[in-house]
């Protein structure tokens, strides 16, 4: 108590005296480092551990209970439907497939056998203002696909659709597992293509193609418009995109059309080091005449790639593409 008194005295002095006012009073500066630790963010999401459909193939409906997502998460995340598959303890095991395999008109008119054998599964994310973002699609038939950004300690609903035959002789029971993954919302990286997954291809890329038939020329796969498009007069040909800078992708996704609706075969190439190399498997997707079709993403091998090339079978129609987008 008694050092407090003296060093008041000696301030009290010193800045009422006299000599205070001619003395000069020597400033200096000391560096402090203050470190702070950030923790990471836990990622907290609670879903149902299970759920049941029924489905009438007497009417086509499905009964379905939404499946809720509720994020205790202090901050924006994104839900990605990661797989679909066929549980093995499943009693009935059909082949899971692409709902554009059949058109409506053929999955109401498969036979018994095919009905037994196809069914296409998928979820559809139910409009709600916890989503962050605009959904960018009613139905999601892909895996490894972005369902939507859910907001801090948002709750969701998605609900499971199905595409089914109609012809079944006894009751089946279909287990199956829905696979989620959450993670932290990066933003977005890319202009989007309005009902596509992934990303248009960057500004500054370009196309060029084996050929092309009057005014669809190659860079209307990439113009960001489904209503314009690059035709080759024939039943096959490929589209070459070589990029501004490398673009690391895990897929693509196109949109197309045929006359006469057919089955297509893609492959894609990618391009590293100046060197072209096999980076999908051929996929036979059904393309429909008279629309553009958005199809299914096709599966590339992860990397990093100068450009891609598509190579299209066209079966029985002359090759169209209308637009292509990146999966990264």
């Amino acid at each position: 108590m008694k050092k407090k008194n003296i060093a008041f005295s000696l301030v009290t002095i010193i800045g009422t005296g006299t000599m205070a006012l001619s003395t000069s009073i020597p400033a200096f500066a000391e560096e402090t480092k203050v470190i702070g630790t950030f923790e990471a963010t836990i990622i907290d999401v609670q879903i149902p551990a299970m759920t049941t459909f029924i489905y009438n193939p007497n009417t086509e409906e499905m009964i379905a209970d939404n499946l809720n997502i509720s994020s205790e998460t202090n901050a924006p995340i994104y839900a990605n439907i990661q797989d679909i598959n066929v549980s093995e303890e499943s009693i009935w095991k059909p082949e899971l497939v692409s709902p554009t395999k059949y058109t409506d008109e053929q999955w109401n008119n498969l036979i018994q056998s095919k009905s037994q054998k196809e069914v296409a599964l998928g979820l559809s994310p139910l409009s709600s203002s916890e989503w962050l973002y605009d959904l960018e699609q009613d139905n999601i038939w892909n895996v490894k696909t972005k369902i939507g950004t859910i907001k801090n300690h948002g709750e969701v609903n998605v609900k499971p659709i199905l595409k089914a035959g109609t012809s079944f002789t006894t009751e089946n029971l279909l287990t199956t597992n829905y696979v989620f993954e959450f993670g932290l919302e990066e933003g977005e990286t890319g202009v989007k293509i309005q009902g596509m997954n992934g990303y248009a291809l960057p500004e500054g890329t370009t196309a060029t193609a084996s050929s092309y038939y009057g005014g669809s020329v190659p860079s209307q796969a990439t113009d960001g418009n489904l209503g314009t498009v690059w035709t080759v007069p024939g039943f096959s040909g490929w589209i070459q995109f070589n990029f501004p800078a490398p673009q690391t992708i895990t897929g693509i996704q196109l949109a197309s059309n045929a006359s006469p609706s057919t089955n297509e075969v893609y492959t894609v190439y990618g391009l590293q080091n100046g060197e072209w190399k096999q980076i999908s498997s051929p996929t036979t997707l059904y393309v429909s005449a008279g629309q553009p079709n958005i199809l299914p993403e096709i599966p590339v091998t992860r990397g990093t790639y100068e450009g891609i090339k598509v190579d299209v079978n066209g079966g029985s129609s002359w090759v169209s593409i209308n637009e292509i987008t990146l999966i990264k």
